[in-house]
């Protein structure tokens, strides 16, 4: 069987659109090792619900609206984006609002503002860390932004935002901006993921929410990647509710993986108690730290897999595990 269509039969995770990112919101200072909580999210921490965002009523500046708000709920979201319902419906989708505006001075650069609200702060940072491009850079804080094949992206508390149109990039963060400074939505303070900072790509973390790397009972795993001696690698960690429900998730997710196909490897590539397996040419590694499960996931080689692998493991134990 060929290697890489091997990986996508055991959950290999697709990316698309590859820019460099627009910040869009305003950054606070997020020093130290841990880039996964900004100290501004951690002060507001996810807040309770505020009252939900309603575009009828959303007059930002230098724009004016270009006809009436469009609704859908969970039963008619398929109308505006056919094909990819399923997506936000697995992650927690409530309800989506579009609106176009007309931009002053760019006559016919239109642009639509779409706001998806989620069940929760973490349902929108699940959708807009998978819709980012890979590797872009983002600010977190206020509200987490980047920028994507024209469309502005950004997660504030329960909404994730899609911004699509008008005459350039500038447009479209202006937009963004007006939407950040009026929602009522607390940032989403994300948990203290203890990832390693050498050979890390940027802030490039994402939000699994349900069925991670293929396997259905891998639920709210965090994931970053990294380009190390010996190839690429990403890292993943998920706290649970103690060590033994991530020592049984750990055992169950390396069964997983033989079950279709995987090879289990001499050694722990130094991480003491760890598994690592071959999955048709690329490597996994699994483990635990604390109350969560971690690992490596789809490592090119051996070698890459062992680097990230003793690096994660050396690295001090987070409040959040």
């Amino acid at each position: 069987m060929d290697g890489r269509r091997a990986r996508h039969r055991i959950g290999r995770v697709l990316r698309a659109g590859i820019l460099p990112a627009l910040l869009v919101a305003t950054a606070c200072a997020c020093p130290g090792a841990h880039p996964e909580r900004c100290a501004a999210g951690e002060a507001a921490g996810n807040a309770p619900a505020a009252a939900p965002f309603d575009l009828a009523t959303f007059a930002p500046g230098g724009l004016s609206a270009n006809g009436p708000v469009r609704r859908y709920d969970t039963t008619t979201l398929y109308e505006k984006i056919d094909g990819k319902a399923n997506v936000y419906l697995a992650a927690g989708f409530t309800g989506l609002q579009c609106r176009g505006y007309r931009v002053e001075g760019a006559p016919g650069a239109d642009l639509e503002a779409c706001i998806y609200r989620m069940t929760d702060p973490s349902a929108a940072f699940a959708v807009f860390s998978q819709q980012r491009p890979p590797g872009s850079a983002v600010t977190s804080g206020t509200a987490d932004a980047c920028e994507t094949d024209g469309v502005t992206l950004l997660a504030r508390g329960r909404d994730f935002v899609e911004i699509a149109g008008g005459p350039d990039a500038a447009a479209r963060a202006r937009l963004a901006r007006a939407f950040v400074a009026v929602s009522k939505e607390a940032p989403f303070a994300r948990p203290r993921a203890p990832f390693p900072a050498g050979g890390r790509v940027g802030d490039d973390v994402r939000l699994h929410r349900a069925s991670a790397f293929g396997f259905a009972r891998l639920s709210d795993v965090w994931e970053t990647r990294y380009h190390l001696p010996g190839g690429e690698a990403a890292a993943f960690w998920s706290p649970r509710a103690g060590a033994a429900e991530a020592g049984e998730l750990a055992a169950a997710y390396v069964q997983h993986l033989r079950d279709a196909g995987a090879t289990a490897l001499p050694g722990d590539a130094g991480w003491p108690g760890a598994t690592v397996l071959d999955v048709y040419g690329s490597f996994e590694v699994v483990a635990v730290r604390g109350r969560a499960l971690a690992g490596v996931h789809q490592a090119d080689t051996l070698e890459a897999a062992t680097n990230l692998a003793r690096a994660f493991a050396a690295q001090p134990a987070s409040p959040d595990e």
